[in-house]
């Protein structure tokens, strides 16, 4: 069928076939499947996620205690320790 279609010239690209819509991007460069070496990087970070985190609160710590002037014109999101 699909070739018939082609070849009466109803499909302008050999990529237009009926796909899963699940499977369907309307955007290129999409590739969610992880590689081994992001695999590899994950484990990694994994093993310093404590430290990680401690870093990351105090970023926001230091972050709005240094933004809190500008409260007026910025809205942060609230932050608990």
């Amino acid at each position: 069928m699909q070739g018939k279609a082609w070849q009466a010239g109803q499909v302008h690209c050999p990529l237009c076939w009926p796909f899963d819509p699940r499977f369907v991007h309307d955007l290129i460069g999409y590739n969610f499947k992880t590689t081994k070496f992001q695999a590899a990087l994950a484990l990694c970070q994994l093993k310093e996620i404590e430290w990680i985190i401690k870093k990351r609160q105090e970023n926001v710590y230091f972050l709005n205690e240094n933004l809190k002037q500008y409260a007026d014109i910025l809205q942060l999101p609230p932050y608990s320790d």
